[in-house]
């Protein structure tokens, strides 16, 4: 399940925030809200979430002291805030976006729908990665991986990987007859 954290000082804002969460996206899991610095790092730190939706401005700072303090930053953080002047300092952030307030429900739906994508396109690619450490490993009785290209999927015995190499976002695996 989707975890997102909520960093908002104003309550009927982060109020709003939940409902429209709620009625949209069913399967995910707001794990808390936080409206100073400490409190948010406290609450990125204790419940690890996937998505962050910050305000810029709170009650005793702003949000770029929380993300400096939770580095490295493993999740998908989108600003909601009345400033527009932060737009670069977010993307220095690696901000998946930045809506200003007031929010629009669509445009707020669409970027939780993207980071809900990023999250889980990560996830994919993770489990990709632990199956073939497992067959690797020989926890997993099949001994099989299944590998994509761009056009075609293949289901290959891991005992017939020779190597793989790497470059740059693609992995080639090179199997023992020496084909690719």
């Amino acid at each position: 399940m989707i975890k997102i954290a909520i960093i908002e000082d104003e309550q009927p804002i982060c109020d709003t925030y939940k409902l429209l969460l709620e009625q949209n996206f069913p399967d995910i899991e707001i794990v808390g809200e936080a409206n100073t610095v400490p409190s948010a790092v406290s609450l990125i730190k204790n419940t690890m979430p996937h998505i962050v939706l910050m305000d810029i401005e709170l009650e005793d700072g702003n949000s770029f002291h929380v993300l400096q303090k939770v580095r490295p930053i493993n999740f998908k953080v989108i600003f909601l805030t009345a400033y527009d002047n932060f737009a670069i300092k977010a993307i220095k952030f690696n901000a998946l976006d930045y809506i200003l307030k007031p929010v629009n429900e669509f445009e707020f739906n669409s970027a939780i729908q993207n980071a809900i994508d990023s999250v889980s396109l990560y996830f994919d690619e993770n489990e990709q990665f632990n199956n073939l450490m497992d067959n690797y490993m020989g926890t997993q009785k099949s001994g099989k991986i299944v590998l994509r290209t761009t056009d075609s999927m293949f289901i290959i015995k891991i005992c017939n990987i020779s190597h793989c190499k790497s470059n740059n976002s693609y992995t080639t695996f090179v199997m023992d007859d020496k084909s690719e």
